[in-house]
């Protein structure tokens, strides 16, 4: 008979090696969120967990062999200039008592959960943190929502800075190996805690207990949205966002 493991029946979207850091640290997030786990769902949590810690520390220590240190510094400036701009232009949308301003409230507080903390971040981390954001207003259909309130040149030169800052840390230069060798290792072996985490929890849900489903719906949010293509068309409203801290 054969055995069928976490790697036979879970398929996972193609990650990259900065993909699998961001996505590793939203179901991290997504996991401390909740004040306790089931005892099986938090052993292989704790493996993921620990998986991810090695596979963030050897992503954090690579950037130092790859990128020109001054070529990146000035990428990583006109980065944190870029989105800072996006940020504040989206802010003062959100600020506007109007119905039509409402989408802009919505996209702010699914942006900027953190407002621009994640700009101090060290350059690949913060690439894969930004990448993530674009990746989010594509699969939301936020550009057409941004177009709509005048915002199309600022996202624009956004996509833009974020390209050049990609080329400069080497992560989407032609012919660039995403995946260093150094970084195959932790990544294959976090990508293997992942499946088992993602099979245990999906087995936890169960559909006579609403409590089990709904659990295993918020673990797993990030991978569904990761996964998902369609435009959220169902967010739900939410409050103008308190002015940034100064």
């Amino acid at each position: 008979m054969r055995f069928y493991g976490a790697s036979d029946i879970v398929a996972l979207p193609k990650l990259s090696t900065v993909a699998a850091v961001t996505l590793g640290q939203e179901l991290i997030t997504a996991g401390n969120a909740q004040a306790s786990l089931p005892d099986t769902i938090a052993i292989r949590f704790s493996s993921m967990h620990a998986a991810y810690d090695v596979l963030h520390q050897a992503f954090s220590e690579q950037q130092q062999a790859e990128a020109d240190p001054k070529r990146a510094q000035s990428a990583d400036s006109a980065e944190d200039q870029a989105w800072s701009a996006f940020h504040d232009w989206l802010f003062g949308w959100s600020k506007v008592n109007k119905p039509d301003a409402e989408p802009a409230r919505t996209m702010y507080q699914v942006l900027f959960p953190t407002r621009l903390k994640f700009t101090q971040l060290a350059y690949k981390l913060e690439w894969a943190e930004a990448d993530a954001r674009l990746a989010r207003i594509d699969k939301a259909g936020f550009a057409a929502e941004i177009a709509q309130l005048g915002g199309g040149l600022v996202l624009e030169h956004l996509r833009d800075t974020h390209r050049a800052y990609g080329e400069a840390l080497g992560i989407t230069a032609p012919g660039q190996d995403t995946t260093p060798s150094g970084l195959r290792e932790p990544l294959n072996q976090f990508l293997k805690c992942l499946r088992s985490y993602i099979l245990v929890v999906a087995a936890h849900a169960d559909e006579a207990n609403p409590e089990s489903v709904s659990l295993t719906d918020s673990l797993l949010s990030p991978l569904q949205r990761w996964q998902s293509r369609a435009p959220a068309a169902a967010t739900p409203p939410v409050e103008p966002p308190s002015p940034p801290a100064t």
